[in-house]
């Protein structure tokens, strides 16, 4: 779908929330977050933390120029 540009390698879950996070560009825009509305994002150098309530999600990246 969207994985031309960033390319998720591995996603740690806590909690019971979802388990995939569809990104759009190398702009680290949530596109999607499947079974949540919403969630906030902070990006670390190659990480994207997801987080909804209590919930952790980390997904580490690679960015395919």
């Amino acid at each position: 779908m969207f994985f031309s540009q960033i390319q998720i390698l591995t996603i740690m879950e806590f909690g019971e929330c979802a388990h995939v996070a569809v990104l759009t560009k190398i702009g680290m825009r949530v596109n999607e977050y499947i079974g949540q509305d919403a969630a906030r994002w902070s990006k670390s150098q190659s990480s994207l933390k997801l987080e909804c309530g209590l919930t952790l999600c980390f997904a580490n990246m690679l960015i395919i120029s």
